[in-house]
């Protein structure tokens, strides 16, 4: 039995594997950073739009048009808000949520934290 020859088979073998999940890594990430790219420019676009709409909002004298300028911003709003959480469903595997300034919500331990930390004793 060619130990050496195993060897060899076994290390070529794992190359090939290696190199495979290194390819699909590469295309998975160059996709990955075309959509985040996509996303960027088009929610970009929508925050310009609103400010845009802001900033002729308070140049408006008269109410009708006011309430017209608003309107248009929160439905711009609300399409970027949708956009956000589409975004985050399809990549980030997370649902976004409203939480108010300087209130977030803490962030739980990492994994490793949680493994090995002393969990308190039950009151009796």
């Amino acid at each position: 039995m060619d130990w050496g020859l195993i060897v060899s088979v076994i290390g070529i073998g794992l190359t090939l594997f290696f190199g495979g999940i290194s390819f699909y890594q590469a295309i998975q990430r160059r996709e990955q950073r075309q959509a985040f790219g996509a996303y960027s420019q088009g929610l970009y676009n929508q925050l310009s739009r609103i400010g845009a709409g802001a900033e002729d909002l308070l140049r408006r004298d008269d109410l009708n048009g006011a309430k017209r300028i608003a309107t248009g911003i929160n439905e711009v709003s609300q399409g970027a808000r949708n956009d956000v959480i589409a975004f985050s469903r399809e990549y980030a595997r997370f649902i976004p949520y409203c939480e108010p300034q300087w209130e977030p919500k803490p962030l739980p331990p990492p994994w490793w934290r949680r493994i090995f930390s002393k969990r308190p004793a039950a009151p009796s």
